[in-house]
């Protein structure tokens, strides 16, 4: 009877075992701790190899140093060197010799050497791209690549023209294109780079400044504005006025009263129409009394408003750049606009410059740079 039941009792034990093995469950997280195994392991088998790719780089730009003071001493300079699969062979001038440099197979390194010193980029199988000078002795890693372009652009499209071809803004040389009416005398004021008019105490009410002289225009009909900051030199007040065949009428803005030392916009919005151009001015009120100002800033706009000033040595922005169509202050200035187009895909980076990487003299960061993208080509 007892050994019956020690037979049963080994009977359920091998069962049970034997149901142990082929449990859904035990299996199911066996193959999850055996996949678990094998990703981490394949991580750190892919970095090791990455740095080991990298370690060769580095011992790369060791040996070129090595190299170049041999090269040096037989040569009275330093070698360059243009080898691998990026960039082709075109220069081997630091492989020859006992002393020669030969890279590890698949970098791509560019040797750039001056009179003074010599620098090396080198692209590791890892990817990563390493540099060094001959007046350091330690390797960098370039931090360029491909990037974002976060300043993709549309065309730059004329959104203003300023059609006075001596504006009088801040570059301003003279007064071409300026005259007078009615005894009044002009010249040009050097401190403030601006035409200065005197109208003398006469009988004519308008005596001061022509500027249609200035004025870069084709006949046609539309709107235009012209506007001009005017500064007393005397207490005075100051109109706009056209005449002539380019407008249907004489018109004349409102009287503005300057006093001296002070600086006022002055403007005025007339129609023309197919006529030439005529006659645009800038007068004073009281004939009875001298008047002076000077004027700059001059904005001849088709617009039918006063608008900000503008010439082409206007300082733009990112998205707004205000140029000369020709001879800097003696023609058209135009206003472009851009925007930021969206979607514009990957561009190249070279990175910065690292804290510490001294470039012997006779090669620029740009350079290096250069050979920084073509060694990642």
């Amino acid at each position: 009877m007892m050994e019956r039941l020690k037979a049963r009792r080994a009977e359920i034990a091998r069962l049970r075992e034997e149901r142990g093995a082929t449990d859904p469950i035990l299996i199911i997280a066996g193959i999850a701790i055996t996949l678990i195994l094998l990703v981490g392991g394949s991580f750190a088998i892919s970095g090791f190899i990455a740095n080991a790719h990298n370690l060769n780089a580095q011992g790369d730009l060791e040996r070129i140093a090595t190299a170049q003071s041999a090269y040096l001493a037989q040569n009275d300079g330093f070698g360059a060197l243009r080898v691998g699969p990026n960039v082709g062979t075109q220069n081997t001038q630091l492989q020859q010799g006992a002393l020669g440099f030969t890279p590890t197979d698949g970098n791509s390194t560019i040797v750039r050497t001056a009179p003074a010193g010599w620098t090396a980029v080198t692209k590791s199988g890892s990817g990563a791209i390493y540099m060094r000078s001959s007046l350091s002795s330690d390797a960098f890693q370039a931090s360029g690549g491909m990037v974002t372009d976060p300043a993709g652009y549309s065309a730059w499209s004329v959104s203003r023209t300023n059609q006075m071809v001596n504006p009088l803004g801040s570059t301003a040389t003279g007064i071409a294109g300026y005259g007078v009416a009615n005894g009044a005398s002009v010249s040009f004021d050097a401190p403030t780079k601006g035409v200065r008019v005197n109208a003398p105490a006469n009988a004519f009410t308008d005596s001061g400044l022509n500027l249609s002289g200035a004025i870069s225009y084709t006949p046609k009909a539309s709107t235009f504005t012209v506007s001009m900051d005017v500064t007393g030199v005397t207490d005075g007040a100051w109109r706009v006025s056209s005449q002539g065949t380019w407008a249907p009428t004489v018109v004349s803005g409102s009287y503005i009263a300057v006093a001296a030392g002070e600086t006022k916009r002055v403007s005025m919005t007339f129609s023309t129409n197919t006529g030439a151009r005529g006659a645009l001015y800038l007068l004073r009120q009281n004939p009875g009394v001298a008047s002076s100002a000077i004027v700059k800033n001059v904005m001849f706009e088709e617009t039918d408003s006063a608008r900000e000033f503008f010439d082409g040595s206007t300082p733009g922005s990112e998205l707004v750049r205000n140029r000369w169509t020709g001879t800097p202050d003696a023609s058209i200035a135009v206003l472009e606009r851009r925007t930021i187009a969206a979607g514009t895909g990957q561009v190249w980076s070279p990175g910065v410059q690292p804290s510490g990487f001294t470039l012997p003299t006779g090669i620029t960061w740009a350079q290096v740079a250069a050979d920084i993208q073509d060694v990642n080509s």
